[in-house]
């Protein structure tokens, strides 16, 4: 592709360049950063180039030849690669989520919905703070760093058009979206019995006087309890993330051992 304009350690340079780029705009694409997706699709390639200049090494040029035959498997494997660190890092986000939609809907939220800053979508009020805290936490913890420190040792150990996807990793995969649910069990688990307990009030307290429209008194109480519990259960977000992030940095390093 290169080679027929340029010479061939030129148009190797070039293709190394392009095949890490794959790589890098992969795990931008599919990492669930608050609003990036909203973002101008400028101020996205430039992000994603500017990591390419950052990570990216010239000494270590891969054996991708400026040909098609050569560069397009390339790109795809290096795409797949980076979307692969994407989704991992989304499952991040994703236990918490689940917490907050096991909230939401004991709490009775899920009669309320705004937009979802990353998929556009119908989202309880909870479920999109959440997000936003989650996303804050992950700059404010330096969680971000580990991606990069992850793109970079990979790309150190195997150049980009090197690389191959480790098999191994499947199985820390999916222990990590096994712990990463038992993280949103955790974070639902005291407003939840909270809720539970309510309900059983409420539907003693009906017995006793039925003539009360109890489920109208139940709906009110149960989201100011709610909303005065996850005021407190917030400030644990930061450590469930940080226990989190263990399994998680391992899994992005095992993708390419």
């Amino acid at each position: 592709m290169f080679s027929v304009l340029i010479d061939e350690q030129t148009a190797r340079f070039l293709s190394a360049f392009l095949v890490t780029l794959a790589r890098i705009a992969g795990v931008l694409a599919f990492t669930p950063i608050p609003g990036f997706k909203n973002s101008p699709a400028l101020v996205r390639a430039a992000l994603a180039l500017l990591l390419t200049l950052t990570l990216f090494d010239p000494a270590k040029i891969s054996a991708v030849s400026g040909s098609a035959g050569d560069l397009l498997p390339a790109l795809l494997i290096e795409s797949g690669i980076g979307i692969c660190f994407g989704l991992a890092t989304a499952l991040l986000f994703e236990g918490f989520q689940v917490g907050a939609q096991i909230i939401g809907l004991q709490a009775g939220f899920s009669y309320a919905s705004t937009t979802d800053p990353n998929s556009q979508a119908d989202s309880t009020v909870l479920s999109v703070l959440v997000l936003l805290t989650t996303g804050a936490l992950f700059f404010a913890t330096d969680l971000h760093h580990i991606v990069i420190r992850a793109l970079a040792e990979g790309l150190a150990r195997h150049p980009a058009g090197n690389a191959t996807l480790n098999s191994a990793a499947i199985p820390a995969v999916l222990h990590l979206g096994s712990d990463l649910f038992k993280v949103g069990l955790r974070l639902a688990a005291p407003l939840s019995a909270i809720m539970l307990t309510i309900d059983i009030g409420m539907a003693l307290f009906s017995r006793m006087q039925p003539q009360l429209q109890v489920i109208t008194l139940a709906f009110s109480l149960k989201i100011l309890i709610a909303l005065a519990v996850f005021s407190t259960v917030i400030y644990s977000m930061g450590r469930l993330l940080q226990s989190a992030a263990g399994p998680w940095s391992m899994v992005l390093r095992a993708f390419l051992r």
